[in-house]
């Protein structure tokens, strides 16, 4: 055998030991749903059953093992997730993935959320502190037995770290960080208002539909002249970008309107699609406690589902939570700035940040009595700030950075709130972010408040959070919070329904400002028509309704598109399709295709070059400018090139190339006919694994990628982004879980969720719900033992250390028993 023969068979072997290797690393990293363990913590012996799905079932003696438990699952299936979310709200994702995440990690340090829950920690009550530490110690016992962590450690040469308590805090606050955004809206209209005039904004970022037009802002260009360039720094900074279009839906029927003469509850949150999904199922029993829904890993509490008794639904209200405020520094004292009783001392930390494969970085942050300052979480957008009476910098108010809250103590109330009335009163304890909560009970009463902290702001503050307030004047500094009793809300209506999806909830003549910019009331006017159009509603019909796609955004704009005159054979002949169109966005249709890119080269014909750069701000559409643009003849002439102000439609050139532009584009990437085009083709669900996601081999096993219906103004709702090079509309926001309970017989509530309950890529249960999910299929999570037994995919014991009474699981041999209990005390 030749030299070059033995060093290939030498390689070749090397490389299938390490693939070999490699794949008994990634089998031994996988969990073990059947198993009998001794471990320490527990007061009394749990049982976990995995049905079908994956979903765990918990039984438990007592409440404080059963969220023991949850911990325990919860890193089973999610360990990475809990950790990598956990790095994100803690700003430490830079220690795992280098200096390309240090903006976040600015940033979020600049928050300062790890010593604000620290704080929120000695404030919770006894009980929920206690089960914060039994979950924590689940979550640890897995962590410190578990023989291979899951694969991402592996590939980052990492260990799980030690969970705290004060870690799902963490989360929690991160969570309500992500739904609150209105600091962003308040630096585009600074970075906006430069190239446009008054009713050129107005036009862009429209009231409400049909709202008065929002009162006209003070004249603060003194102030603003010079904070176009910070504003477009920050709004420029991808890693700070929140993500579009975040909504839900949610909707409460009595009795009166349902087959079983009993309540039903529908919700879908609209949210960020990622690979393991943001929610994790579980059913929790003791004997005072049966609890069944969607939990978030690294948290101890079912945030959207139902007990024995009361069902509840989450969806964003988009409260004006935030409002940002230009701090002024004497230049002789740089530490100090002006407040409305003299100068104050900026509060001064210093952190260190540890970067893989780099020298640590040092920052530091300065706090006012507003909050942090966000302008210096980069040197440069801090060196952008003007500089005229004295330094200015930019500080963030935001109502989830005051101290004192106790958010997870209301999912414990609710958890054992047997009626409607005491889940309100538990209602009491929720505070950030404001959210739409719809409840129904199984004595027939529903109800819905806006639930949290809103900011009180004063009559004479003029800005109303629209823009950057000066902090030296009084009267833009909040006056406390709404009152609980004078939050928007309807307990036991008059009406036999509620339904909420993001529009404005407050009732005539309210007081309070509680938001200005509002989605658009689309969804909830399509819900409303669907609910009220017959009377006997079943679970089935509330199916039908959150996997609707009739676009009524559709119903409104195409007629004024369909205005135009062509003589080009195609044109005419996708019009005439445009026109025959049941106005469904539809996956395998080519007509929501059409009108969805005729609209967004109409929007980028109209804007582009107005907006000079800011238009990705904007976003890929608009459709509520193109609706007041194009139902107005003076706002046409303000917006369309050459538009001649006799005509009757000054922008009908513009729709007319609008729509060459779009068939032309369709006809390259999808074929000239447009029979074989389809909407679904072009619009993709996309969740990309943070940490696999671009490697192309294993990219394609850990992300999610699927064509689905929906758009961005229809019930079954899609956030979508478009992606110019692929002519295609990414999906990044979607209802990753959907949920329907039945106050009837809560065992009929169904449930469908975007991936599968496992977060490792190896398991059969990653992306098994996938498909169930994108086609509109449902599932129940049964609570009887019997029921969840039989088809059981696993059934873990845990019994407590050195227990006299342990439980066995009949299913597993005895040498199977030795060697877990030997694992576990290792």
């Amino acid at each position: 055998m030749s030299r070059l023969k033995k060093i290939s068979l030498i390689t070749c072997g090397g490389i299938i030991l390490a693939i070999l290797a490699l794949s008994l690393a990634l089998y031994a990293s996988l969990p073990r749903y059947t198993a009998t363990l001794e471990l320490e913590g527990l007061q009394d012996s749990v049982e976990i059953i995995r049905d079908e799905h994956a979903v765990p079932h918990i039984y438990a003696n007592n409440e404080l093992d059963a969220y023991y438990a949850l911990g325990f699952v919860h890193a089973q299936d999610r360990l990475w997730q809990m950790e990598f979310n956990l790095r994100v709200a803690t700003g430490t994702l830079a220690e795992w993935f280098g200096s390309s995440m240090l903006p976040i990690d600015r940033f979020q340090r600049t928050l300062g959320l790890t010593g604000l829950v620290n704080q929120d920690f000695d404030r919770l009550d006894a009980h929920t502190r206690a089960i914060l530490a039994a979950y924590t110690q689940g979550v640890n016992a897995y962590r410190n037995t578990v023989p291979v962590p899951p694969p991402e450690y592996l590939f980052l040469a990492a260990s799980p770290r030690i969970w705290q308590a004060q870690d799902s805090l963490l989360l929690l606050k991160q969570m309500a960080w992500q739904l609150s955004r209105n600091y962003w809206d308040e630096l585009l209209y600074v970075a906006l208002r430069q190239d446009l005039s008054t009713q050129e904004l107005d036009d862009l970022l429209p009231s409400y539909p049909d709202d008065t037009p929002l009162p006209p802002l003070p004249d603060l260009d003194h102030l603003y002249a010079h904070l176009t360039q910070p504003a477009e720094a920050i709004l420029n900074t991808a890693a700070l970008k929140p993500p579009a279009h975040i909504g839900s839906n949610n909707w409460a029927l009595t009795g009166s309107r349902t087959m079983s003469g009993k309540p039903v509850l529908a919700n879908d949150p609209h949210l960020k699609l990622t690979i393991p999904a943001l929610w994790y199922l579980a059913h929790i029993s003791t004997p005072d406690m049966n609890l069944v829904g969607a939990t978030l890993p690294g948290i101890p509490a079912v945030i959207l589902g139902r007990n024995d008794f009361v069902a509840w639904s989450f969806t964003n209200t988009g409260a004006d939570s935030q409002d940002l405020y230009l701090e002024r520094s004497p230049h002789e004292q740089p530490d100090q700035y002006e407040t409305p009783d003299g100068t104050a001392r900026y509060e001064i930390r210093t952190e260190t940040i540890t970067v893989r494969h780099a020298q640590d970085e040092h920052i530091t942050i300065r706090r006012s009595r507003h909050g942090p300052v966000i302008s210096e979480s980069d040197a440069e957008i801090q060196a952008l700030m003007p500089d005229g009476a004295g330094q200015l910098s930019l500080v963030l108010n935001w109502t989830g950075l005051h101290p004192g809250d106790i958010t997870l103590q209301f999912f414990h109330k609710a958890a054992h709130a047997a009626s409607a009335r005491a889940f309100l009163d538990a209602a009491r304890d929720y505070q950030a972010p404001l959210q739409n909560i719809v409840y129904a009970d199984k004595t027939g009463v529903i109800g819905f408040i806006a639930a949290g902290r809103a900011a009180l702001r004063g009559p004479e503050n003029d800005l109303r959070g629209r823009v950057p307030a000066p902090g030296w004047l009084a009267s833009y500094d909040w006056q406390g919070f709404i009152p609980f009793e004078q939050l928007p809300q309807e307990h036991a209506p008059a009406s036999d329904f509620i339904a909420t999806a993001n529009h404005d909830i407050t009732p005539a003549g309210y007081p309070y400002l509680i938001a200005s910019d509002w989605a658009p009331p689309y969804r909830v006017n399509r819900i409303t028509a669907l609910i009220t159009q017959q009377t006997n509603h079943s679970l089935t019909d509330s199916q039908s309704i959150q996997l609707d796609t009739q676009s009524t955004l559709a119903e409104r704009l195409l007629p004024l598109l369909l205005k135009v005159q062509t003589h080009e054979p195609l044109a005419q002949t996708i019009l005439t399709r445009l026109k025959q169109w049941d106005l469904k966005m539809h996956g395998n249709a080519p007509e929501p295709l059409i009108f969805i890119e005729w609209t967004q080269q109409l929007a980028s014909l109209l804007y582009t070059d107005k907006l000079k750069g800011h238009h990705e701000l904007i976003g890929d559409d608009s459709p509520e400018f193109l609706i007041r643009v194009l139902s107005s003849h003076d706002a046409q002439l303000r917006w369309c090139k050459n538009a001649a102000a006799a005509a009757a439609d000054p922008c009908m050139p513009s729709i007319q190339a609008a729509l060459q532009i779009a068939i032309a584009k369709l006809s390259d990437r999808y074929g000239s006919d447009p029979d074989t085009w389809s909407w679904g083709e072009a619009h993709i669900a996309t969740a990309r694994h943070p940490l696999f996601g671009k490697l192309p081999a294993l990219g394609r096993l850990t992300n999610l990628i699927s064509p689905r219906s929906g758009g961005r103004d229809t019930v079954n709702f899609s956030g979508h982004f478009y992606d110019e090079d692929n002519l295609t509309y990414i999906e990044e926001v979607a209802p990753n879980l959907r949920a329907i309970y039945d106050l009837a017989n809560p065992e009929n509530s169904v449930f469908s969720l975007s991936s599968g309950q496992s977060g490792h890529f190896f398991s059969p249960y990653y992306k098994n719900l996938t498909s169930g999910w994108i086609a509109g299929h449902y599932f129940p999570i049964h609570t009887d033992h019997g029921t969840v037994t039989r088809g059981a995919i696993g059934h873990l014991v845990i019994n407590p250390l050195n227990s006299l009474n342990p439980l066995t699981n009949p299913n597993q041999s005895t040498e199977n028993h030795a060697h877990e209990r030997n694992l576990s005390s290792s």
